[in-house]
């Protein structure tokens, strides 16, 4: 199999947000490769996308080691031979090899979207921004969470919170990890799409992006009472950012 090197390793970044570091799944440290697609799952990120390979190849390679080596590599065309238990990677002087495990025991996404919607505007920015406040405290799972409803997006650690108000396009409010959802903010995503316990995003790419959906409760009657509190509008000084950023 032969393959443009760059659209190649574009492809293999794209699908990182699916890796696990620890391997908390067996080859949830790898990118699958499967019926041309190129998949990635950590059980609460899944990542698809076309690979450009032959749709027959099929196998689960170590993610990082398949980026050094596709990184190291300088020809615009590279080849890929799968040889036994190794993939060998071969440009016009080099040639690689990186384990290619034949059975793929790796499960996948398996709910798949009938339909997608547009997503809105500033979509993005609400995630990022929304997203700096949620908390890394695993013990408190729900604040490691961003809050969808349908006028707002929203996030607490209990010291911050962050509402950004928006027609998002959900019926009903949608809950889902921040080290998860951050990632459609990032990769250019277009469209979004809900399933029974997932959020799946596309872009113009065509890569999926899924982040599994949560039922745990979120104290957003609490932020309300917060947010909606009566006072008097104050125009902030001039240079209050600098100030702080020097402080």
């Amino acid at each position: 199999m032969k393959a443009n090197r760059e659209k190649f390793l574009k492809v293999l970044e794209s699908v990182q947000p699916g890796l696990s570091a620890k391997a908390i799944l067996e080859q949830s440290d790898c990118i699958i490769f499967r019926k041309g697609h190129a998949w990635t799952f950590n059980d609460e990120v899944s990542c698809r996308c076309r690979s450009g390979l032959d749709s027959s190849f099929e196998g689960a390679v170590p993610a990082q080691k398949l980026l050094e080596i596709i990184r190291k590599l300088s020809e615009d065309e590279v080849e890929l031979l799968p040889e036994e238990a190794q993939l060998v990677i071969s440009g016009k002087r080099k040639k690689m090899g990186v384990r290619l495990e034949s059975q793929i025991t790796l499960p996948v996404c398996s709910e798949k979207p009938e339909s997608w919607t547009p997503l809105p505007d500033g979509f993005a920015d609400a995630v990022t921004t929304v997203g700096q406040v949620a908390s890394r405290d695993e013990t408190q799972f729900n604040l490691t969470c961003i809050r969808f409803h349908p006028k707002w997006v929203e996030a607490t650690d209990r010291f911050q919170i962050c509402r950004w108000r928006m027609a998002t396009g959900f019926a009903e409010p949608v809950l889902v990890r921040q080290s998860s959802v951050r990632h459609a903010a990032t990769l250019g995503m277009a469209e979004l799409a809900q399933t029974e316990s997932w959020l799946h995003f596309r872009n113009g790419d065509g890569l999926v992006l899924s982040c599994r959906r949560f039922v745990e409760e979120f104290p957003s009657e609490e932020l309300t009472r917060f947010l909606e509190g009566e006072g008097t509008k104050t125009a902030l000084p001039k240079g209050l950012a600098e100030a702080v950023e020097k402080a």
